[in-house]
């Protein structure tokens, strides 16, 4: 029988709605904070949903990651006293021998020329799972069979009764009997036909429903049922896992807790399939958000280290979630713009990792971005064009400093050819339009004046049209005045966009 912990972990995968796997996700985070040393455990589970093909899986998955890990405690170690001045003084860079990387020995141009371009998946899915029969052994040829029943079993979904250890078997329900037509196999790998008659045994239909009714009557009584003596020896193992992890905690006490689990997720970034880099990404953003300044520290490093250890973790983490932007080329087109999901999610991510990094590490990660900008791939300019949009929108303390920075290259991608590209471009100044009015003001009129000239040319299938439209009424707000006189040749471009194909393109025309 599955216990109630299983259960909430089959929620996230098979809940009827969101607000089911969300309840599941919260759950999660109450056994974690009844059972604080079950993180492990729990974070295990959880990473194998995060490597779903379903969204909504993934997603729920993070959720339970921010749910588990929000019961967990900060790790602030005291570290140790610093033995003398050469060594209080000197930057040990601790975590470099771990291979982790850093900006001062990082070249992006390199990473993209040598680098592996990830894409949807490996296509290793699209691999013919339906052996051929012809010209093999019996033996071989019933081998190949129950592969073959095991695939079909997994793929229709009828392996979860025997991972839940309701006592079925899988080959109850399709069977190799089931697979070879009721063929008996000789020498050759060719059918015999029963009885010399050359007509194929067909089942017979009540057989069928009996065998049915025989499985759900098993399922019943699993799930209905359960012994004292299970239930202590349920229990009895239950206690034992816990002890186990208590001694874990205390062994790999010297280093993070979330180490293990968040270096895992750094390697998935780079995984050929796009699902499970999305997975990653969602994970770690969950992490650098509540734990991301906890992150690197060691119990035995010098108190006086403690924060750059910190920093170069998220300096190592930085440096892979930009990886990721240069080298993704998955993209979905949903309604008039592509969909990214990975190089998006990854872009938050590195937002969250922005929020509590160093500003001179800052500078440094800018410095990268913007030769994304000047590549000749399109999706490698539209992933810098979304860390520099998620940098600008999350850090408005720094916004009159980076600003005079990114604004030229920012502004040269509004004209670019790939419209989802000028989309992300024109996006990414929206959040910070009050601060480019305060610290360029001269640029303002050239802006409005290239959007009122964009609109000329694009059309129902632009695809940014919205945000072109959107930055220019956001502009239009405090400048207004300037165009009163101009304002009756300029309007009436607007006209055909009332008639768009898109609600949101209507809106904009609106406000």
């Amino acid at each position: 029988m599955s216990t109630r912990l299983d259960r909430l972990f089959l929620l996230l995968d098979q809940g009827t709605n969101n607000v089911t796997r969300k309840a599941a996700a919260l759950q999660l985070g109450e056994v974690q904070k009844l059972h604080p040393h079950e993180f492990n455990n729990l974070l295990i589970k959880v990473k194998s949903y995060l490597q779903s093909s379903s969204w909504e899986t993934r997603i729920a998955a993070s959720l339970a990651v921010e749910a588990i890990i929000k019961n967990i405690p900060p790790w602030f170690p005291v570290g140790v006293e610093d033995k003398d001045e050469q060594t209080k003084d000197s930057k040990i860079e601790y975590v470099l021998k771990d291979d982790r990387m850093c900006f001062n020995f990082f070249d992006i141009n390199t990473v993209i020329k040598c680098g592996q371009n990830l894409l949807g998946s490996e296509g290793s899915e699209y691999d013919t799972n339906i052996i051929n029969c012809d010209n093999l052994a019996s033996n071989n040829f019933k081998e190949k069979l129950t592969l073959q029943r095991r695939l079909l079993n997994k793929k229709l979904g009828l392996d979860i009764a025997e991972q839940l250890n309701l006592g079925i078997n899988s080959a109850d329900i399709v069977s190799n009997y089931d697979l070879s037509q009721s063929l008996e196999l000789n020498g050759r790998g060719e059918g015999k036909r029963e009885n010399g008659e050359g007509v194929e045994e067909k089942k017979n239909l009540k057989d069928i429903i009996n065998k049915c009714s025989t499985l759900e009557m098993k399922r019943k009584a699993q799930s209905d049922s359960l012994s004292e003596n299970s239930l202590k020896k349920i229990k009895t193992q239950n206690e034992e896992k816990e002890e186990e992890f208590v001694n874990d905690l205390a062994i790999s006490s010297e280093e993070w807790p979330l180490e293990s689990f968040s270096d895992g997720l750094m390697s998935d970034l780079f995984n050929p399939s796009w699902e499970i880099r999305h997975g990653a990404a969602t994970g770690l953003r969950e992490i650098v958000k509540i734990h991301g300044k906890s992150g690197g520290r060691w119990l035995n490093a010098p108190k006086s280290q403690m924060d750059n250890l910190n920093q170069l973790w998220l300096e190592d983490l930085a440096l892979r979630l930009i990886c990721v932007l240069a080298l993704d080329k998955f993209g979905d087109f949903v309604s008039d713009q592509v969909v990214a999901p990975v190089r998006e999610t990854c872009a938050q991510t590195l937002g969250s990792v922005f929020n509590i990094m160093s500003n001179e590490r800052i500078l440094k990660a800018i410095d990268i971005l913007l030769k994304l900008l000047s590549r000749p791939e399109w999706e490698t300019r539209h992933g810098g064009l979304l860390g520099l949009k998620y940098l600008l929108a999350i850090r408005q303390d720094l916004t009159q400093t980076l600003l005079p920075i990114v604004f030229d290259a920012i502004f040269n991608c509004l004209k670019d050819p790939i419209d989802d590209v000028s989309a992300v471009a024109a996006a990414a100044l929206v959040p910070v339009k009050d601060s480019l009015i305060e610290s360029l003001p001269d640029k303002i009129p050239v802006i409005i004046d290239f959007l009122w000239d964009a609109l000329n040319e694009i059309d129902d299938l632009t695809s940014s049209t919205s945000n072109i439209l959107m930055l220019l009424s956001s502009l239009l707000t405090h400048f207004s005045k300037a165009y009163n006189s101009e304002l009756k040749n300029l309007v009436p471009r607007l006209w055909p966009f009332l008639y768009h194909n898109l609600t949101s393109v209507r809106k904009k025309i609106k406000n």
